[in-house]
């Protein structure tokens, strides 16, 4: 909240009062968020907000892989940290730094280790929609379109998610032709 009022360096301070908290890992409330998750988020707004402010990879990634890092040693389900969306704004950050091979490699790199016969699947989610993007900023809208409904194999849609798509992909169909 702190950091939408624009006070900025209060959300800093707030935020950063997790960094040298341990957390159970193995803690998981019935009703609310565990400390892992908290952490996780506080992390990851740490890094976002570092990121927007100074546009330095290298300070915005120790939040972000420090936030990675526990999603991925978490065991439990996340009920508000998507760990698919942290690791992809990683790729991002990568990506917008100038390190975009790096990016593209461990994409397809954590891609391949999904298991494609996953109904749900955050990674291969995110994995895709970032691989969507790329393509989409070079103007090849038909790979764009391909890679995210490629995408939405592994995030279930309602029927207005699925007539979006469909509307997106007629859209650039009529732009390649």
């Amino acid at each position: 909240m702190l950091f939408l009022m624009k006070d900025i360096e209060g959300a800093m301070r707030v935020l950063s009062t997790v960094r040298d908290i341990e957390i159970d890992m193995d803690q998981y409330p019935e009703v609310g968020l565990s400390d892992a998750e908290h952490k996780c988020m506080c992390l990851r707004d740490l890094g976002e907000i570092i990121w927007m402010l100074t546009q330095k990879q290298e300070a915005a990634l120790y939040y972000y892989d420090n936030a990675y890092a526990i999603c991925k040693e978490y065991k439990h389900p996340m009920h508000s940290a998507k760990r698919g969306a942290i690791w992809a704004r990683r790729l991002d950050i990568k990506y917008a730094s100038g390190n975009m091979a790096e990016a593209l490699d461990e994409c397809m790199v954590k891609m391949e280790e999904q298991n494609k016969n996953d109904e749900i699947n955050q990674y291969l989610f995110y994995g895709n929609k970032f691989l969507a993007e790329r393509f989409g900023e070079k103007g090849d809208y038909a790979r764009a379109v391909a890679y995210m409904q490629e995408a939405y194999k592994y995030f279930p849609l309602s029927d207005a998610g699925k007539r979006d798509i469909a509307e997106a992909a007629a859209e650039s169909d009529s732009q390649v032709s």
